[in-house]
């Protein structure tokens, strides 16, 4: 179903939502973590969390919520990160999607609901939240994940699709660890189906896979899920790797990857040309339906920085800060003006700067990096926040075919699109500044980031942003300095401005940064007296001091290194011309070209 959504209570098929898990913004200033949430469109269930269940087109304040660091929007709920590592929920709690141990309330609008945000009990050192349709992921600090609500598709990750509770079918009311997955660095849900990241730079999945959307290769299990084939816990996603941010879309139809060259491979359905391959007939048949179930690239798109997969459509946000989208548009959600589907990435028209993409069941939103932000698509609801429900446009129901501003925000540093509502968390950001050094070469990427060169981002104050560094063919990985070390995830907290380094194979432009000579002529002799440095993740300097040759046959001398530190200081040199050289080391050898200096005691 492409163009209808629920009123109060989807029946089981219907159109779902997926989440944005980490955005990024620029031009906010540095003030406390997360001012405030502000939300619009429509709130039969209380998913703008404002205290009453009535729809509105113009964005406004969730009701009693700060100190929020990342956003996400479900088909009828809603969820937020404190700085403190704490979740609050708000919206549709029919099955259990709250987290707040039961399915009845704590209010009814008409069904069971919270108009405000309520905490979720019992959880804590989050780092990234995400919301499916009727179910919610946290991303703990230690790499493992949390879910609840419905499961009736296997989607909380268990090993079954039966409870551990019934609300009112196979559900569970409060959070409970997705089996056996661990060093997981980002998570996405879909519709009824979820991806994991693993640090690895490889895929998870779990949940439906009717439409190929886990892509193991199959879309017939390795489960069944009542009548439907899924897996109940998580399996890898077929030769898929290097990947750096993840998205999986509505109605469960496709599941996105962003590679770290700026490419992307997706899978699932692919009846409306949502996988950019230049169709709607394959490459392979789920049922009745085109797909693919397993990972393909999207055609003629190349340096893309974050995605976001909707409900038969696509989005794409490139480095230059335009945006690209594919699949269905009979609401105008591909912004190019018109409501004709597109099977290969075309423009979204009018739309510059954007730092971040979203996506609901038909509507888009772009934030763009002057802190304010662009909508389009489906406007029944008044979800693109413009004033009303009723247009500019109409696209078989009220909507936008082009991206028109949203009205009255400033300052934002994230948003999110539920089923039919939108979300912005407004308040300060800090930069997060990634440098490249080495010899060699590679990127790092994470959530609404990658850097194949130097670059600066910034992200809502307080969130945690998760980098991958995956170095290119023939080279290696040696570390990270800066605001995190090693070679493994890099994890960072944006409490203040943060600056990492990356390097990429060998050391490079190793420089010597003082030289200290000291002559004794009573005694003729002298001392020098070296510092040095070097960018990236050294591991230390080997030094050489080619000393003078005397005699008719004077042969160019050899240089012999040694490990040594800064300052590197000798002793007791006789008259002559010498040579000093230094070279840094890391992980992967020395640099090749020492830097040196020539004196004369």
């Amino acid at each position: 179903m492409k163009t209808g959504k629920p009123k109060l209570r989807r029946p089981v098929g219907a159109a779902a939502a997926m989440t944005v898990v980490l955005a990024l913004a620029f031009g906010a200033t540095a003030r406390a973590a997360g001012d405030t949430v502000q939300t619009w469109g429509y709130n039969a269930d209380g998913e703008l969390g404002n205290g009453m269940n009535v729809d509105t087109s113009m964005p406004g304040p969730v009701t009693g919520l700060t100190g929020v660091t990342a956003i996400a929007g479900g088909a009828n709920h809603s969820l937020a990160r404190l700085s403190d590592g704490s979740v609050k929920v708000w919206g549709s709690n029919f099955d259990g999607q709250l987290g707040n141990g039961n399915n009845t309330g704590p209010d009814t609008c008409p069904s069971a609901c919270s108009e405000s945000p309520i905490s979720v009990p019992g959880l804590s050192h989050v780092i990234a939240v995400a919301a499916g349709d009727d179910h919610s992921l946290a991303l703990l600090a230690n790499g493992t994940v949390m879910a609840w609500g419905d499961n009736a598709r296997g989607q909380l990750g268990n090993g079954n699709a039966t409870g551990p509770d019934t609300c009112p079918s196979a559900c569970s009311k409060s959070p409970i660890p997705v089996g056996g997955l661990s060093h997981v660095v980002a998570i996405a849900a879909g519709g009824f189906h979820n991806l994991a990241l693993l640090a690895n730079g490889t895929v998870v999945a779990w949940g439906n896979n009717s439409s190929g959307e886990l892509g193991n290769g199959t879309n017939t299990g390795p489960d069944t899920c009542g009548p439907l084939k899924c897996s109940t816990k998580p399996i890898p996603v077929s030769g898929v790797s290097g990947v750096v941010a993840i998205s999986a879309g509505l109605v469960d139809s496709q599941s996105v990857a962003l590679l770290s060259n700026g490419t992307l491979m997706d899978w699932g359905l692919n009846s409306s040309g949502e996988l950019g391959n230049g169709s709607n007939t394959g490459p392979d048949t789920c049922g009745a339906v085109a797909c693919s179930k397993k990972p393909i690239a999207v055609g003629g798109l190349a340096g893309v920085v974050s995605i976001a997969a909707a409900s038969g459509y696509t989005l794409a946000r490139l480095s230059n800060g335009t945006a690209r989208a594919w699949g269905y548009n009979a609401n105008g959600n591909l912004g190019d003006g018109t409501t004709t589907d597109h099977y290969s990435p075309k423009p979204v028209g009018g739309l510059s700067g954007a730092a971040q993409v979203a996506v609901g069941d038909g509507h888009s939103l772009a934030l763009l990096s002057n802190g304010t932000a662009k909508s389009w698509g489906r406007n029944d609801d008044g979800q693109l926040g413009i004033g009303n429900n009723t247009g500019p446009d109409t696209c078989g129901g009220p909507c936008s075919k082009n991206a028109v501003a949203v009205t009255g925000l400033s300052g934002i540093t994230a948003i999110a699109a539920g089923f039919a509502h939108s979300l912005a968390l407004v308040g300060p950001s800090q930069a997060l500044h990634i440098a490249l050094a080495g010899r060699g070469a590679g990127a790092v990427g994470g959530a609404e980031i990658l850097c194949p060169r130097s670059c600066t981002h910034r992200y809502p104050q307080g969130a945690v942003v998760s980098l991958l560094a995956h170095a290119s063919a023939g080279t290696g990985f040696a570390g990270y300095t800066g605001a995190c070390h090693g070679t493994r995830t890099c994890r960072v907290t944006m409490s203040k401005v943060q600056d990492v380094t990356a390097t990429f194979g060998r050391p490079k432009e190793t420089r010597i940064t003082s030289a200290k000579i000291k002559k004794n002529k009573k005694k003729k002799v002298g001392t020098a007296r070296f510092r040095f440095t070097a960018p990236g993740a050294i591991t230390g300097f080997e030094c050489a001091l080619l000393k003078p040759k005397h005699g008719k046959h004077k042969k160019k001398p050899k240089p012999h290194f040694s490990r040594c530190g800064a300052p590197k200081r000798y002793k007791h040199l006789k008259p002559g011309r010498y040579t000093f050289q230094v070279r840094a080391l890391d992980i992967l050898g020395a640099d090749p070209v020492p830097a040196q200096t020539k004196f004369r005691i």
